[in-house]
């Protein structure tokens, strides 16, 4: 077979009569007709024209779309026998070629069975190409989510098949490809001598009598309802009279089945009359047997049908139930006809088709949804059922009234809308409220439909109300409904949704492309999960009854998917998920919770490449311990070596070169428990990038938008000098504890992380009664309208003022204002979960945050971690202060100079190298043991408060000392944190202030200079000039910050035999007023030589530095070099967001000292 290319030109050819209806829209006169399939198409819709050679067309004819793709996948098909009759060959360059037959099968068409490629796979790993297997078999896994399909379609996985490259994990997923999707052989009923009595009493039927025959047919239903019952496969096998074949061949059982199967079809349709007067309980059992005879007589559709009839009567037994489990593999037969039309359709409008131009012909159709359901005069689906416990008398009173009115003309068809909208508040299930959201959609949807000539706005607003409705309806169904329901209101709510674009016309606009491809996304995603798609449109009274059938077929479903390995509509990690939620949720809850639990969690754990002990290892810290079984211990201390209460401001000396230039105030313990921060704290604030350290951001999240109940919940945060510090951890336990509170559930760090209630774990002990009352649970304080709420904490503002005296600054910090705060938040169109603006300040959120928010300090004397937290926001302001000042240094200093760049880049690429640690923690959720779904808290901590100008009083036991003593200290640490600042050992320079130098070698040898300023860099080298006695060598360069200066420049040199001399003067004006002057000399002899540079800047236009270095050599020279180098450079940071550490800072004018204070 080769492969033509299928061409596109203008087609308008072949005419057909001028009477003849359109196949496609059903319109006349037709004008074009297919070649292939010989029907009739008006000019509206298009045809391709093909040179098919396969079936006799060897030049371009126009041909329709079905035969089209029918065409495409038998070249398809061809290509994947080139691709395995390559592989049996093994010639040299065979898996390169098959590689690119698959791609041209890919390129072909979208509707290649995956089963197809699978076997592709197969080959592969028969051959020895075993990590190529299982490259084309990850590349399957993908394609074979529904969900993906619409937006990367086939076109992504080219240049992963292209390029071939080795998969090294293939050992770990090694049994995902030892089962490939076959189809396996469902297990049917064996309907009693078919083969024998049936055929005999329809031949002579009308010769007996009719109530012995209708007593013989009654019998068989009576004794294949006994078999199917009690799964007595042997004993339908004897019945059916093949029991000889058994062991013989399978294939020969298979196809005797088969000619069973058709046998008790055409009975079936021959006693119409007599099923027709059965109890419905009993026509639903030979509705769905019906079914799987149709499914084996090949007729797949039609099976499905009368299967989903059989189903959605009311009437389907449990066995029943779970033997609709075993469809998934017609399922698969039946989906590809709906996914590739809705892909065509959503193709459309990615590409930016106008909506009013789309055409939505056959959506309705596929959907499984009649016009007749889009009309809300429309009768109930099971008038005769009902539910033990449920009165649903109100609902269909109303429902009817609100008919009845509208009937007579009492209510148009826009105050009928508002009236089912009225009533739900006093629904008394979410489904109830999802289903009064899509009625009332349809009231507005009808009023739309009657006034397409009318008022352009009114029309804009009708179609704007009824998107607001389905979208309302959706958002319940994702939040308090199974996937079942979720699916139903998908389906739903696209065909309403293009309903009311198409009526709207040409007042679509582009914005209603994206809702639909929403809608799209939503079908694809949520169809996975429920085996049939047809399921009634109900009204309101009877939406708890399609809620209960729809959840215990989804949960047997579901389960089914468990046990099948086969399966490829849902991944293994999905489907443990997806049992999980329905568990929690209280949706579909199963037997063995904590199993069901404990494997959704491990192979989530498993799909990220994650184990039990990296989440007990992020949880766990030394400064708060826990016991043995996980759980933390309230203690009104922290642990480890703390030796500092707070800081109390910090000193800038501008000017002095022979002292440190920073010195901070600190208050030392008294106590050794009372410890709240240590010098390790402060010297990671300084190793944060200017650009990262206001506002630092934490927060926990959940790590997928389409799994809000997951059990875990993903870490992230700003700034990658805090990863595996004691300041991140803090930031953790505090939002931790957050949650924990809010929700009322204790979470053990031991796997698999219990959950216990606070009032047995974190409060158990706290003394204070009110305070108990204080951390109540959301769920204590009345009702909860919004379920997923956000917290965070946050910093508002910080008391400080600054003193300047000559070059000396004087910081005092005083007091930070710690608050509270919350928004609850709903799950949008798109997935995602977004705050809610206008907050109840009487919701139960509300009084959670603003208790907290009032007793923040003293909470902080039985949870410390909390106090923490208020002292690292004045570390984030002395960091971010002190930062200011070296990036001022910086905008003074310039140099060219190679060796400079060298050591920029070399900085910079350090800091890009982060090791990889485990961001995901147990989620926290409320211990409800009733009700529709968990209670979610999500947030972060934000420390970024307003600078306030206060005075803020010396306190007593302030100590100030240099930063070298504070970086002696060994404070705990919970992993490996550098206490110095990296890489010398003659560094004794921090943030651009210079010490006295230290030196490493002989006085005789060049003596290396390196001073290390925070985020700026430059410097400069001095290469020597040698003559016969000795050299010297002088250089120097300034820059002008404030682009006004002006610099000059003079050098001179006198050489002799016996030294030389190298004098230099420099004047500018960089802040417009100064003036500086430098001079270097070198005066070198046989004995030796010096050298003496002096630098002066202005980086804030009011300051003066001055620096100089010395040095004298032996009688070859010196070479003296000074550079500043850049640390952390512009620094490779992770923007995630979440806890924000940056307050603003309130400047005082008066900070009054306190007592105990220490400088260092």
């Amino acid at each position: 077979m080769t492969y033509v290319p299928v061409t596109h030109v203008q087609v308008g050819i072949m005419k057909a009569g001028p009477n003849q209806e359109c196949a496609n829209c059903e319109a006349s006169p037709t004008t074009i007709m297919c070649a292939s399939c010989e029907q009739k198409f008006c000019d509206n819709c298009p045809l391709y024209s093909i040179k098919a050679p396969r079936i006799g067309i060897n030049s371009p004819c126009p041909i329709c779309q079905q035969c089209t793709t029918k065409l495409a996948l038998k070249d398809a098909e061809d290509w994947i026998s080139k691709a395995l009759d390559l592989i049996r060959s093994r010639e040299e360059g065979c898996m390169k070629a098959s590689m690119a037959c698959v791609l041209i099968a890919l390129h072909t068409t979208e509707a290649l069975p995956l089963a197809n490629m699978k076997a592709v796979a197969r080959e592969l790993l028969n051959q020895g190409f075993q990590e190529q297997a299982l490259l084309l078999f990850s590349v399957i896994k993908e394609l074979s989510s529904l969900e993906n399909d619409v937006f990367q379609f086939y076109y992504p996985k080219v240049k992963a098949l292209q390029e071939i490259s080795p998969w090294k994990p293939w050992r770990e997923n090694w049994l995902l490809t030892l089962a490939p999707h076959e189809q396996p052989m469902v297990h049917v009923p064996h309907l009693s001598r078919v083969s024998k009595e049936i055929t005999k009493y329809t031949s002579d039927i009308e010769h007996k009598e009719r109530a012995k025959y209708e007593a013989l047919v009654y019998s068989y239903i009576c004794e294949l309802q006994k078999a199917w019952k009690n799964r007595d496969i042997p004993k339908m096998l004897n019945i059916v009279d093949f029991t000889e074949v058994v062991n013989e061949d399978a294939l020969i059982l298979r196809n005797g089945i088969k000619a069973a199967m058709k046998a008790l079809d055409i009975f079936l349709g021959e006693v119409q009359e007599y099923i027709q007067r059965l109890h419905p309980e009993e026509q639903c059992t030979i509705h769905f047997f019906q079914g799987y005879a149709q499914i084996y007589s090949s007729e797949v559709q039609k099976g499905l049908d009368l299967i989903e009839r059989a189903v959605w009567s009311g009437y389907c037994h449990s066995c029943l139930l779970e033997a609709t489990s075993n469809l998934v593999v017609f399922q698969l037969a039946y989906h590809p006809s709906v996914r590739n039309y809705l892909v065509k359709e959503c193709k459309n409008i990615v590409k930016n088709r106008p909506p009013q131009k789309i055409c939505f012909s056959g959506l309705l159709d596929v959907l499984g949804i009649s016009q007749k359901d889009l009309d809300p005069f429309r009768e109930r689906c099971w008038p005769k059922l009902s539910i033990a416990g449920i009165n649903t008398d109100a609902t269909r009173k109303h429902e009817y009234t609100v008919q009845q009115q509208v009937k007579e003309g009492k209510l148009n068809y826009f105050e009928a809308g508002y009236a089912l909208i009225d009533f739900i508040p006093s629904a008394s299930h979410p489904s109830e409220e999802m289903v009064c959201f899509f009625n009332a959609s349809l009231w507005f949807l009808k009023d739309l439909k009657s006034k397409t000539e009318g008022d352009s706005q009114q029309i804009y607003a009708l179609k704007k109300l009824t998107l607001k409705c389905v979208e309302e309806a959706c958002s319940v169904a994702r939040v308090d409904l199974h996937p079942g329901m979720q699916f139903y209101a998908s389906r739903f709510g696209l065909a309403i949704a293009a309903e009311a674009i198409t009526a709207a016309g040409k007042f679509a606009t582009s914005g209603d492309s994206n809702i639909l491809v929403e809608y799209f996304r939503s079908v694809f995603h949520n169809g996975r999960f429920c085996p049939f798609w047809k399921m009634p449109i109900v009204p309101v009274c009877e939406a708890h009854m399609l809620n209960s059938f729809t959840g215990k077929l989804h949960t047997k479903f579901m389960l089914h998917l468990q046990r099948d390995e086969s399966n490829c509509l849902l991944t293994s990690e999905e489907v443990k998920y997806q049992l999980y939620e329905n568990d929690i949720r209280w949706l579909c809850p199963v037997e063995e919770k904590d199993a069901t639990h404990e494997r959704a969690m491990e192979a989530l754990l498993n799909e990220k490449g994650l184990t039990w002990s990296d989440i007990s290892e992020t949880m766990c810290s030394g400064l708060c311990p826990r016991t043995p079984e996980g759980w933390l211990i309230q203690q009104e201390h922290l642990e480890g070596n703390l030796p500092y209460v707070t800081l109390k401001g910090f000193e800038v000396n501008r000017s002095d070169s022979n002292n440190p230039g920073i010195k901070v105030t600190v208050i030392p313990v008294e106590d050794a428990k009372n410890g709240l921060i240590s010098p390790v704290d402060i010297h990671t604030v300084l190793q944060i990038p200017m650009k990262d350290i206001f506002p630092i951001t934490y927060s926990l999240d959940p790590p997928s938008d389409s799994q809000l109940f997951h059990p875990f919940q993903q870490i992230r945060f700003e700034s990658s000098s805090l990863e595996n510090s004691d300041i991140l951890y803090t930031l953790l336990q505090t939002d931790y504890l957050l949650k924990c509170f809010s929700v009322g559930s204790d979470v053990s760090a031991k796997p698999p992380f219990r959950q216990r209630d606070c009032s047995e774990g974190l409060t158990a002990k706290l003394h204070p009664p009110h305070l108990k009352k204080v951390l109540a649970p959301i769920q204590e304080r009345g009702k909860i309208k919004n379920k997923r709420q956000r917290f965070w904490i946050q910093a508002d503002e910080i008391e400080c003022s600054c003193t300047e005296k000559g070059p000396m600054l004087y910081y005092r910090i005083g007091e930070v204002k710690m608050v509270i705060r919350t928004s609850p938040m709903r799950q949008g169109l798109d997935g995602k979960l977004h705050d809610i603006e206008d907050e109840d300040p009487e919701s139960p959120g509300s009084k959670f945050a603003k208790d907290l928010t009032e007793n923040y300090d003293e909470i902080s004397k039985y949870y410390p971690i909390f106090g923490r937290l208020k002292e690292l926001c004045k570390l984030q302001f002395f960091g971010r202060t002190t930062g200011s000042i070296i990036k001022q240094m910086k905008s003074n200093i310039t140099t060219p100079d190679d060796i400079l760049q060298d050591i920029q880049s070399k900085a910079r690429k350090g800091n890009e190298t982060l090791r990889r640690t485990c961001t995901w923690v147990p989620a926290a959720v409320a211990a409800e043991e009733k009700g529709h779904s968990k209670i979610m808290s999500y947030g972060g901590v934000r420390l970024a408060p307003e600078l306030k100008e206060t005075p803020v009083p010396i306190v007593r036991g302030e100590k100030t000392c240099d930063f070298d003593q504070l970086t002696h200290c060994s404070p705990f640490q919970r992993s490996p944190v550098t206490t110095t600042p990296p890489p010398c050992e003659s560094l004794r320079c921090l943030n651009g202030i210079q010490s006295q130098p230290t030196t490493t070698e002989a006085p005789n040898k060049a003596v290396s200079w390196q001073n290390f300023a925070g985020n700026s860099c430059g410097g400069s080298r001095m290469g020597p000039q040698s003559t016969e006695t000795g050299g010297g060598t002088t250089q120097g360069w300034t820059g002008n910050a404030d682009r006004e200066g002006e610099w000059g420049r003079t050098m001179g040199d006198q050489s002799s035999e016996t030294g030389g001399g190298t004098t230099q003067d420099w004047t500018g004006n960089a802040d417009r007023e100064g003036e500086w002057g430098r001079t270097m000399g070198d005066q070198s002899s046989e004995t030796g030589g010096g050298t003496t540079q002096g630098w002066t800047g202005n980086a804030d236009r009011e300051g003066e530095w001055g620096r100089t270095m010395a040095d004298q050599s032996s009688e070859t020279g010196g070479d003296c070099t000074g550079y500043l180098n850049e640390v952390d450079g512009e620094g490779y940071s992770r923007k995630i967001g979440g806890v924000h550490l940056a307050p603003k800072p309130k400047e005082t004018t008066l900070i009054p000292r306190v007592k105990d204070e220490m400088t260092y």
